[in-house]
């Protein structure tokens, strides 16, 4: 997990303050590290060497199961003259083979909602609907997609979420975190909880503790 996290800290002080970059970054049961450059996927072993697990793929986020098969996509343009674009999503075996999950589609993946990378620790996916308001949802492997929180975000941008199913996401500059209690600013901005929220969920017992030391200390 320190290797992990050194990783990430060297691929993201890589990058241009205003990039749309890469934050796939994965670890495999055997400690293997994979992460993207927006031109391939690395591999970086355990023993520190480093080699292309997955060559000429635009892919921004990565998803590895409990399998240790590797996912992710890859996005490309089409020209001016069509303006369009397309993309597939790809799997890569836990041998090395390479293939496609989602062959070849016109426009962005969201725009099908049959595929994300943010993942839980029972495989549940997680996204969001840009709309006013924007809505979480979650869909479990098999089952429907289901609401759970509704907000007047602003400009949602990457999101990740604990093996255990708490969302965080980034908000224009505000980190903000989404359980079944609702959702509130944890990072940035002026904190609390978000006007506007409608939770889908009861309050879990981690938000009311947050609520009661919010109060606690109002009194004081």
């Amino acid at each position: 997990m320190r290797r992990l996290a050194l990783v990430l800290v060297l691929v993201l002080a890589a990058l241009p303050v205003h990039a749309h970059p890469g934050v796939g970054i994965v670890e495999d049961s055997k400690g293997t590290i994979y992460y993207t450059d927006l031109r391939q996927v690395w591999k970086l072993a355990p023993d520190g060497s480093s080699s292309i697990a997955v060559p000429s793929v635009h892919t921004h986020e990565l998803w590895i199961d409990t399998q240790d098969n590797l996912y992710g996509e890859h996005l490309w343009y089409d020209g001016e003259e069509k303006n369009t674009w397309g993309h597939r999503v790809w799997r890569r075996r836990a041998d090395g083979t390479i293939e496609n999950y989602i062959p070849a589609g016109k426009g962005f993946r969201d725009d099908y909602d049959d595929f994300h990378f943010v993942r839980d620790g029972a495989g549940t996916m997680y996204w969001v609907d840009r709309g006013s308001p924007c809505v979480v949802r979650k869909r479990a492997p098999g089952g429907p997609a289901v609401a759970i929180a509704r907000a007047p975000f602003r400009n949602v941008r990457w999101m990740t979420v604990t093996p255990q199913g708490t969302v965080y996401l980034v908000d224009l500059h505000d980190l903000v975190r989404v359980d079944p209690g609702g959702a509130e600013r944890v990072g940035g901005g002026d904190g609390g909880a978000l006007p506007g929220l409608v939770s889908t969920g009861r309050p879990g017992r981690a938000s009311r503790r947050r609520r009661r030391r919010r109060r606690g200390r109002a009194r004081r």
